[in-house]
């Protein structure tokens, strides 16, 4: 998908050319609260919080290794005040699901047992480099065509490149000269903050880059 933008002003143009790709997940990160009839403090309560301790075996068994399940924090539930050792909690646990195949395993796991809330689903899409360097190459290739296109049509020539920018649309681009990653119009967001197991989760994405390009041009037009 392309999306062509082309702005003339005095001895220079503006091309701006974009690609987006649909971008199969390769993972998942999930967010669920497992609630507790006991009080352990860090990760010690993966193995000493019984229903904690359940869930990781459960998951273990669907295949997520248990270097995959942590925890992120803790509420502590007291009528009294005070912390006791079987006073209930909340607990927060981070699952980390590299193989999108095993992803409906785990979502049974968790959505099986009444004690267990799924809190928030993060897409996971691996490596996105290679990809990047070809959309880079792909919107350039574009933009100096485009410009030499418009160039022909006005009667004058492209002589240089006064400005440069990128926007990357799903992707984090720290570098400098790169605009901050944007959300395209009409894509989803990555969470899903809301489930109905029962319907089916969008597992890809759109993704891509923006150039604009701004362009000196030399000549006299012709009339």
């Amino acid at each position: 998908m392309t999306e062509t933008l082309t702005v003339l002003q005095p001895d220079r143009v503006t091309i701006r050319e974009q690609t987006l790709e649909e971008v199969p997940a390769t993972g998942a990160q999930l967010t669920v609260t497992v609630k507790g009839a006991s009080f352990f403090t860090g990760q010690s309560a993966l193995k000493k919080a019984r229903e904690v301790a359940q869930l990781v075996e459960a998951l273990q068994s669907a295949g997520l290794p248990e270097n995959c399940i942590s925890i992120e924090s803790i509420r502590l539930q007291t009528s009294s005040g005070a912390i006791l050792k079987n006073s209930s909690a909340s607990y927060s646990l981070k699952l980390d699901c590299k193989n999108i195949e095993q992803l409906s395993e785990i979502l049974t796991v968790v959505t099986s047992a009444k004690n267990i809330s799924l809190d928030a689903l993060d897409w996971q899409y691996g490596d996105l480099s290679e990809r990047k360097n070809k959309w880079i190459a792909e919107v350039v290739a574009l933009a100096n065509a485009t410009a030499k296109e418009a160039a022909t049509a006005l009667g004058v020539q492209v002589s240089g490149v006064h400005d440069c920018q990128f926007k990357y649309f799903g992707l984090s681009t720290p570098q400098a000269g790169h605009e901050d990653s944007a959300d395209f119009p009409g894509t989803m967001r990555r969470r899903e903050s809301s489930f109905d197991i029962g319907m089916a989760m969008r597992q890809s994405d759109l993704k891509g880059i923006q150039v604009t390009v701004v362009y000196r041009i030399s000549g006299q037009q012709q009339s």
